[in-house]
């Protein structure tokens, strides 16, 4: 519905018939057909890294719902009312959720009852949601009264699942495979869930086991493939955290998935405001690069977010999670589901999320608005604001120009008229400051907590920013009258709010001229009672008439276009019927678009002159809006320069000023007279369009395509003569104009005999002048770790400047590339007898030399020539050049061969360099200056890759070796050279630390071993033989130190020997023993 209605009622209080049957048609009450809700057919399967369902490609938001089967021991219970309700309540077009199906849950008086997950797929169903099941929890109990295996220690995942649970009537190994069996043809499950967030530790507080990831990835071996065995038509996952948990952390994650029957890889996020959360170990993308290399696919299968840890408020929490499915789907994932649903309603200090919550709205994803009040388009055309309604929810919301990635900025129906800044980093609206006044907010576009810009004791509405974002016109309600009277000008910075105009009449919908100079609004008072466009000065003064209607005929909601094709001139309503557009001095008027309808609302200008508009249609017996957004682009921005070849013609041309919000996809060159055509992609501004007649004169256009249209033709090129025989020649001299083009390439480009081609193009506002173009052998010498390539060439033209450029083409023939690509070809420019210097890529804007000069694109062409167009203010000597040198790595840290002690801080150092192309990249597995791993013993490799701009690569490794920090032997053990003297036939006991608890499995059989030494000499003779040691960890003494003690014999009085005790570190550590009677 037309945006402003609310305030234009209010300003037509006790006014015109005509006007008030208007406005009624814009608040009718109306009806929308509900999206309907996906249909659960075939089975989710995956293909690669990706899902599919029935062949096509799947993907899937949702929710936890893990007490969906509970009976009332797992959080609040579940019945078919309470659970049709939620499902209801989370979204109409169905989705997934992942849910507790654990053997307890299926268990009534000792007896298997399926009542409850036959209650849930059921209603899972019928909503359009399937189903991840979850088979046990590695946390503890859930839905019993008495307690099971409680949390899941390495020896339930070793022995304890093959046991009968105390909770249920088999073992869990069992239980797995009788859920399969009896599912195993219902495609509402998604997939089976091992574990909830499995790991492998002795006990709950304990260390990670020793074998954690072997013995995890046996049991998952173990219960997968028995459930592919009696269901082959479901997904399965482990059930992992992904976090860096026993088991599978860092390089083991990547293993323990890499089973045949284990289908999906998972992660959780509890990250508040972290797009990509983790580390370089353990992070997200860690995983989804791991999962990438194994050709499965990940999911996130619990995101939570606590509002209270990013802003305190519902909507901002929403966001947070808008941008992490946004970013999180865009690396790769496929699958997202929230934590977690609860009925009851949400809290700002938990993770629930209940009806009505804002980022219900983020699960939908693209679902429609069942009505739109208004909208507004950013200035960069990417973003549209909308006024509406999406799933119940009425309020502020953005998204993508396609209106995909709509998320709910302020979920408040009374915020309405938006409008971006001239930046397009603020949103302005109209809103309720209480149930009586209206106000003006503010909010930042991409989210936050809206700013009140308005006196509460002042009513105001419809605002609009003035072009350079420092003012913003709204209208003003009189106090007495309770209409708006008045027009104000509200100073952005200050707040500083001025009535600029009052009017017994009253205002409407006041917007900006491009300028800013003049304001024009709507206001009662035309002929026959109609309501006209009228324009003042911003500063204030006598308004003028711009419309001049008649026969009760009236205008609404004008807006002058910013775009250059039309700027200035003004679209309007006409009576909802017709969209019509007229000059500022009010001539030109025209009829764009009319209906028969419903009628339009909310005409609005693209940011590149065309019309968008909301359309309203009748539908079965209510109606219908359809949101007219145009996206094509902006033509060319200046004349294509053409050359003429041999029945061909080189052409070339400049990006659009804008791309209609959707990027550039191609261009398509038309040559008048005839209908020859060549398009190409929309990384090429030069083609060559062949099928030409020799002798024949010709001129051309360029137009340029997204994916939503095609711009208007381009202005007319230079005429161009195509000839027989052309060839490219090695010099050239010709005077050429702005925005023409000079070149040694007639349209056939490079050949190996003349191997490269250069066109030199004026800047458009430069005068005419004389190109010198002249190609000959290499005379340079060739910069360090470079080699010329091709020819030299020197240029001589008028200068232009660093704003308005010379704009240099090269094309390299594909036999001097030697392979090489676009990126990795040089250029070097030569001033005088100077020394050639590299020239670097362009960072200014568009068609702007910055640096100067500089490379402003790059282009592989078909054959494998390779072209590069250079930006610059002056002509002079350049030569191509190829990299062929890989960059140098400096490693000082880790050391190669070093040992460092466990968890000892030890910082990376190394550097990369590269006197060729430039490092492209320098990476490791941490950055320089951070901590190398040193969290577990063994051997370890550090590897230091660099990369040049040319592709050129090295590496270089390091190994270091890790070991535990044995300080030595304690008390009463004495260490080397000391002989310690013990009673044959008695006990010894070493003690010694390792800097906390490392487990019971640091010395690995045969040791501790004994063999004989000299008593005086302490050499060791004959061979060693193995002790029968026990090892144990702490006392009530000596809580952090390990005990190893082993048997001594009687026999063995009156000789010496050394025990040697072997850690699994691989180092050896001994003490020297004299054994007496």
């Amino acid at each position: 519905m037309g945006g402003g209605a609310h305030e234009e009622r209010k300003v037509l209080r006790n006014r015109h018939l005509a006007s008030a049957i208007l406005i009624g048609l814009v608040l009718a009450v109306v009806t929308f057909p509900t999206p309907a809700k996906a249909d659960i057919t075939g089975f989710v399967s995956r293909q690669g890294t990706q899902l599919t369902v029935d062949g096509q490609p799947y993907r899937f938001t949702g929710l936890n719902i893990y007490n969906a089967n509970s009976n009332g021991w797992c959080w609040y219970p579940f019945d078919a009312a309470s659970l049709d309700s939620s499902l209801s309540a989370i979204s109409s077009q169905g989705g997934v959720i992942r849910a507790w199906f654990f053997q307890q849950l299926a268990t009534t008086n000792g007896a298997r009852d399926w009542t409850a997950f036959d209650r849930t797929l059921s209603a899972a169903r019928s909503h359009g949601f399937r189903v991840i099941a979850t088979l046990i929890d590695q946390w503890g109990d859930c839905g019993a009264s008495t307690s099971g295996f409680g949390y899941k220690t390495e020896s339930w995942y070793t022995t304890g699942y093959t046991q009968p649970d105390p909770v249920g009537l088999v073992s869990y190994r069992d239980w797995a495979a009788e859920m399969a069996s009896r599912y195993a043809a219902d495609p509402t499950i998604l997939a089976w869930q091992l574990v909830n967030e499995a790991e492998v530790k002795p006990t709950s507080g304990a260390a990670c086991s020793p074998n954690a990831a072997q013995i995890l990835k046996s049991f998952a071996t173990d219960v997968s493939g028995l459930i592919k065995s009696v269901d082959p038509n479901h997904l399965i996952s482990m059930g992992t955290i992904g976090g860096g948990q026993c088991g599978a952390q860092g390089a083991e994650y990547q293993d323990v998935h890499d089973i045949p029957t284990i289908d999906l890889c998972e992660y959780h996020d509890y990250t508040p405001n972290q797009a990509m959360p983790g580390d370089v170990y353990n992070g997200l993308q860690v995983r989804i690069n791991q999962c990438n290399a194994l050709d499965k696919p990940i999911f996130v299968g619990e995101s939570g977010i606590r509002p209270v840890d990013v802003g305190g408020t519902l909507s901002a929490r929403a966001r947070e999670f808008q941008a992490k499915f946004e970013t999180q789907f865009a690396a790769g994932v496929v699958g997202e589901l929230m934590w977690a649903w609860d009925k009851d309603g949400s809290l700002i200090n938990n993770y629930d999320i209940g009806p009505g919550d804002a980022a219900l709205v983020v699960l939908t994803g693209t679902t429609p608005f069942s009505s739109i009040q208004n909208f507004a388009i950013s200035h960069d055309g990417k973003r549209i604001a909308i006024s509406g309604t999406r799933d119940s929810v009425p309020g502020l919301y953005e998204a993508n120009r396609d209106g995909t990635g709509t998320v709910v900025l302020v979920a408040d129906g009374y915020a309405i008229d938006p409008q971006f800044s001239p930046d397009d980093t603020q949103l302005v609206y109209g809103g309720a400051l209480d149930r009586h006044n209206h106000g003006i907010f503010m909010i930042v576009s991409s989210g936050g907590t809206p700013r009140s810009l308005t006196d509460p004791a002042i009513d105001e509405a419809q605002p609009r920013f003035s072009p350079d974002g420092t003012k913003i016109v709204a209208i003003g309600a009189d106090p007495v009258t309770n209409t708006y009277t008045e027009l104000h000008l509200i100073d952005v910075s200050s707040l500083t709010d001025t009535i600029i105009a009052t009017h017994p009449n009253g205002f409407v919908n006041p917007n900006f001229s491009p300028d800013g100079s003049t304001i024009i609004f709507v206001q009662a008072g035309g002929p026959g009672g109609s309501w006209e466009i009228w324009a003042m000065p911003a500063s204030g003064g006598s308004a003028t008439m711009v419309t001049h209607f008649t026969g009760g005929r009236s205008a609404f909601q004008p807006e002058a276009s910013l775009a250059p094709i039309n700027r200035g001139k003004i679209v309007f309503l006409e009576a909802y019927q017709a969209i019509d557009t007229i000059d500022p001095d009010g001539s030109n008027f025209a009829q764009a678009v009319v209906t028969t309808g419903r009628g339009f609302s909310a005409p609005h200008w693209t940011p590149s002159g065309h019309l968008s508009y909301l359309l309203n249609s009748d539908l079965n017996g209510g109606y219908t809006q359809s949101l007219h957004m145009p996206m094509q682009p902006l033509q060319p921005i200046t004349s294509p320069v053409a050359a003429p070849g041999d029945g061909s013609a080189s052409v070339s041309w400049l990006p659009p000023a804008y791309d209609g919000g959707a990027p550039v996809t191609s261009y398509s060159v038309i040559a008048q007279p005839g209908t020859a055509s060549v398009s190409v992609p929309s990384s090429m501004t030069t083609a060559t369009i062949s099928g030409l007649t020799n002798g024949v004169t010709y001129t051309f256009t360029v137009t340029a395509s997204n994916t939503e249209g095609t711009s208007d033709p381009s202005l007319v090129s230079n005429p161009a003569t195509p000839q027989a025989g052309a060839m490219p020649p090695a010099t050239v001299q010709q005077a050429v104009s702005g925005g023409s083009t000079a070149t040694t390439d007639p349209g056939t480009g490079p050949t190996p005999s003349l191997p490269v081609t250069t066109s030199v193009t004026m800047p458009p506002s430069s005068q005419a002048g004389i190109v010198n173009i002249s190609q000959s052998s290499v005379t340079e010498p060739a910069p360090t770790g470079f080699s010329l390539v091709g020819q030299q060439v020197q240029i001589s033209a008028p200068s232009g400047t660093a704003a308005s450029p010379l704009s240099l083409t090269f094309s390299l023939d594909a036999s001097a590339t030697a392979g090489e690509s676009a990126g990795s070809l040089q250029i070097y420019r030569t001033e005088g007898t100077g020394t050639p210097t590299p020239v670097a890529d362009c960072t200014g804007a568009v068609g702007v030399a910055s640096p100067d000069p500089c490379v402003s694109a790059r282009a592989t062409l078909s054959g494998g020539d390779i072209q590069l167009t250079v930006l610059t203010s002056a002509a002079s000597i350049w030569n191509l050049a190829l990299d062929k040198t890989p960059p140098s790595i400096t490693f000082a840290t880790p050391i190669d061969g070093a040992t460092y002690k466990l968890r000892q801080i030890v910082n990376a150092s190394y550097s990369c360099a590269d006197q060729g192309s430039g490092i492209a990249s320098c990476s490791a597995p941490v950055a320089s200056g951070a901590e190398i791993d040193t969290g577990s013993v063994g051997t370890k490799t550090f590897a230091v890759t660099a990369r040049d701009k040319a592709g050129n690569s090295n590496v270089v490794t390091h190994t270091y070796k890790v070991i535990f920090d044995f300080t030595g032997f304690f008390s009463p053990i004495s260490n080397p050279p000391v002989l310690n003297s013990v009673k044959a036939g008695a006990s010894v006991t070493e003690s010694f630390s390792l800097a906390g608890n490392q487990g019971l499995s640091i010395i690995p059989p045969p040791y501790p071993k004994l063999q004989s030494i000299s008593c005086t000499t302490l050499v060791a003779s004959g061979p060693p033989t193995s002790l029968s040691g026990t090892l144990r960890y702490g006392s009530a003494a000596y809580p952090t130190r390990y005990f190893e003690t082993w048997p001594s014999l009687k026999s063995w009085a009156g000789t010496c020997a050394q025990v040697t005790i072997r850690l699994t570190d691989g180092t050896d550590h001994v003490a020297y023993f004299k054994f007496t009677k």
